[in-house]
């Protein structure tokens, strides 16, 4: 019996140690996935926005060692890599002001495409026609002074926003919180900071799916939709909308932000990542993850 159970001690000792070496950035599996329980491998930390933390995993998963990704917003990620906390930071937007140490490089662009089916007469979609058809019409009323704010609209408003105001279900998009309607909602001013919280705009009642694909296929079945996704190609089967004019990849075009790269060139780690990043090792993880390489 004391055999029993100093041999279940032992177990709970190691199985102890290996999680809390794990946690502190030791990890339990190499590359090719055997067991590893006295190995110190280096683990890199990627710091990123939330719109590409699929990126980033994806990245981690081409990389074949040990990494650790978290979702923390552009501010968040630039200060990690500038105090030395993280490795490398993935953000959207411009390239950040000059940090000592620091290299940021662009290495993408993120990409919304407005689409509606191929038989659809629109060719184009203007931004006063995506704020009324993507957020709920009592917002119109109720808060006028917020949005005169962001209009210079005459006594007549209401009554022309009506003859753009299509019901919820001509719209297709993903579900809220998925990475592509965050991105869609952050470039078109469609959240708002709703005690302390940023919330949707968009009405719970539009056409909602768990992913882009979903969005394509929805719309290519029901041709007067519009659907919203974020795509590295234009999406196929369906008809691609200009926005005021201009083209996905256009510049000026309200749907994008380009992908930005920073790490501290004194860490050998992230070098490496980057040098493997430049050379072309990581370009299928831009197309399968919905982004543009650079």
């Amino acid at each position: 019996m004391y055999k029993v159970i100093a041999f279940l001690g032992l177990l709970i000792f190691v199985f102890a140690g290996c999680v809390g070496r794990d946690r502190l950035g030791l990890h339990l599996f190499d590359e090719v996935g055997e067991h590893v329980l006295f190995g110190d491998p280096y683990v890199l930390t990627f710091e990123t926005s939330l719109s590409l933390l699929p990126l980033a995993r994806g990245f981690a998963g081409e990389h074949g060692t040990e990494v650790a990704v978290t979702a923390v917003g552009r501010s968040a990620a630039i200060q990690s890599i500038a105090d030395g906390r993280g490795d490398i930071a993935l953000f959207g937007g411009a390239l950040p002001a000059e940090i000592e140490n620091v290299r940021a490089i662009i290495i993408g662009t993120e990409v919304i495409y407005f689409i509606t089916g191929i038989a659809s007469s629109r060719d184009d979609i203007s931004l006063d026609e995506i704020y009324a058809l993507f957020i709920d019409e009592y917002l119109f009323d109720d808060w006028d002074d917020y949005w005169d704010d962001w209009y210079d609209w005459d006594d007549d408003r209401d009554d022309w926003l009506h003859d753009f105001v299509q019901p919820t279900e001509d719209i297709a998009l993903t579900l809220p919180g998925m990475y592509s309607r965050v991105l869609f909602e952050d470039l078109f001013h469609l959240r708002e900071n709703i005690g302390g919280v940023m919330q949707t705009l968009i009405p719970t009642d539009a056409n909602e799916f768990d992913a882009d694909n979903e969005v394509i296929e929805f719309v290519r079945q029901n041709a007067e939709t519009i659907g919203v996704v974020l795509s590295a190609t234009p999406p196929e089967g369906v008809r691609t909308l200009t926005v005021d004019g201009l083209y996905p990849g256009d510049a000026g075009y309200m749907g994008q932000q380009t992908v930005v790269l920073a790490y501290r060139v004194d860490n050998s780690h992230a070098a490496a990542f980057v040098a493997a990043l430049e050379a072309g090792a990581f370009d299928n993880i831009f197309s399968d993850n919905s982004v543009v390489r650079s």
